[in-house]
């Protein structure tokens, strides 16, 4: 990633409590982004990299990185899970989970929280990493926009950032104009395809929802978009599963769940 591309990097790793970290030295090689190991609370400043510490976990709230004692637990420690559904709470439709490369299935669950929460989600491709489990776990959750050999990551991050819904995320500026024409069209086509009527569910969030998947695949317009879902139908049964995992119910309202 360039240094100055406005994001900011968090990473979250497996190591054993009492570990000496050789990350920010190994990282500094390949970055000049400034790096910080996260040892108290943290506000979080774009173009710099942030670093969970061995045997902690990692929590986020009001844009402040906070390391964690994690709780006992018989199972293995799930760090990457944890940070993801703080990150996913506090930052929402800004959020970026990726999974790279690991053994067992942490992440998994926590990119589905960021998928509902309007975040974007990436995986590393399983060919493409030296340990696929985790890779393989999230994509199968069907909660994955996008999955990348590392190398093609930076530039599909630069890409998408400039869409409208990730550049303005509360709306602002300018915005698809889905007519209530194209949600009609739209409407028919996921009728046919799921069975499913969402004609009365609240436009506004039907609106957003269709914004985010338009931004995944860097679109302009509806028209696009609808004649996307045409040529590729199963970007219908995608959109249909982002509905339900981002929790909707009739009202338009995402549930508490």
């Amino acid at each position: 990633m360039p240094a100055d591309s406005g994001m900011a990097f968090v990473v979250v790793t497996h190591q054993l409590p009492d570990h000496a970290s050789l990350l920010p030295e190994l990282l500094g090689r390949y970055t000049s982004m400034p790096i910080s190991e996260v040892t108290t609370g943290m506000p979080v400043q774009a173009n710099q990299l942030y670093l969970s510490t061995p045997g902690s976990y990692l929590s986020i709230f009001n844009a402040t990185l906070q390391p964690m004692t994690p709780e006992r637990t018989n199972g293995p420690p799930l760090p990457i899970d944890y940070f993801f559904r703080a990150l996913a709470e506090d930052q929402q439709e800004q959020a970026i989970g990726i999974v790279l490369s690991g053994t067992g299935t942490d992440g998994t669950l926590g990119l589905q929280a960021v998928k509902g929460y309007g975040g974007l989600t990436l995986v590393q491709a399983a060919d493409d990493a030296r340990f696929p489990g985790m890779p393989q776990s999230a994509l199968a959750t069907g909660a994955v926009d996008h999955v990348l050999p590392v190398a093609a990551m930076p530039q599909a991050l630069l890409a998408i950032a400039q869409t409208p819904y990730w550049a303005t995320p509360t709306g602002e500026g300018s915005r698809p104009d889905w007519t209530d024409e194209r949600l009609r069209q739209l409407f028919i086509l996921l009728r046919n395809r799921t069975r499913h009527d969402f004609a009365a569910y609240k436009p506004t969030t039907i609106r957003r929802r269709l914004e985010r998947r338009m931004a995944v695949h860097q679109l302009d317009t509806p028209q696009q978009y609808l004649q996307l879902v045409q040529d590729q139908p199963h970007e219908l049964d995608l959109l249909f599963r982002e509905f339900l995992i981002s929790g909707f119910t009739n009202s338009g309202r995402l549930s508490s769940s």
